[in-house]
């Protein structure tokens, strides 16, 4: 089963949240002292079978709770996921989940739009090894551009800022890979704030950061997370006006990094 290939569009990468039973859920008022109780013994033994997922404690200010599943949870775990087309099998501790349950993933995001679109290319069938290889790549380390030699012109390349929800009023992101991702790279965090949402009374917590793009096609290519957007947070700078006049016209994806890395603000 290890070595059987299957169609890369079918492993997603989300958050699986395992939870403990909620024994004091009969109680009519649950105390801050039972909550701390809970969350001591919650611990990691959850967390020890998930050989290589990761805990995104920065979208978790605290511990979950939910009395509705009866259950407590202490933090989603970014995974990744093989769907069979009704469960999706998480490669981390070989056991399915739905996007509900007593035990659920959500915020699943199809692995190929995680991946670089630009110097890379990679298989349309992959086997469990090498989707949790490519896990692995993604969110323990960072993807470079060592073999891709094609040029680009220097005028294409911008510094520009992104931002991303890091979590809200409920501990929830829809943007945890990415920001991982991004987190993980060598961008440069440059701003935390928080908006509130007068209709729905919530507060949503981002992070913004600064950024190599490459304007490719009409859109702009994140050299950082890999991702494609059609706008920019703020105009965007040249690159080629941060450096110096004998800067080469035409640049490697590396390359561009390298002399961004130069003179990043």
């Amino acid at each position: 089963m290890i070595f059987k290939k299957h169609d890369i569009n079918h492993f997603y990468v989300g958050e699986l949240y395992i939870g403990s039973p909620l024994g004091i859920v009969q109680k009519k008022t649950i105390t801050y002292k039972d909550l701390k109780k809970l969350e001591k013994a919650l611990g990691p033994k959850e967390h020890a079978v998930m050989n290589g997922a990761i805990v995104f404690e920065e979208t978790t200010k605290g511990t979950i709770l939910n009395l509705r599943k009866c259950r407590i949870f202490d933090g989603p775990l970014l995974t990744i996921f093989y769907y069979d087309g009704q469960d999706f099998l998480c490669l981390h501790n070989g056991k399915s989940y739905q996007t509900d349950g007593t035990e659920f993933c959500r915020n699943l995001y199809p692995l190929s739009t995680l991946l670089p679109s630009l110097g890379f290319q990679f298989a349309e069938e992959i086997t469990f090894r090498q989707a949790k290889a490519i896990f692995t790549r993604l969110f323990h380390g960072r993807y470079q551009y060592p073999n891709d030699m094609t040029m680009y012109p220097l005028d294409d390349f911008y510094i520009g800022k992104i931002k991303l929800l890091a979590y809200n009023k409920l501990h929830y992101s829809s943007d945890v890979p990415i920001h991982y991702i991004l987190k993980q790279s060598d961008a440069k965090k440059v701003a935390s704030f928080s908006r509130t949402d007068l209709e729905e009374e919530f507060k949503y917590y981002y992070e913004e950061y600064e950024c190599l793009f490459l304007h490719h096609g009409d859109q702009y290519y994140n050299l950082h997370n890999y991702q494609k957007y059609d706008d920019l947070d703020m105009p965007p700078v040249s690159l080629k006006n941060q450096l110096e006049e004998s800067a080469p016209e035409e640049l490697t994806l590396t390359k561009a990094l390298k002399l961004y890395q130069g003179v990043k603000r």
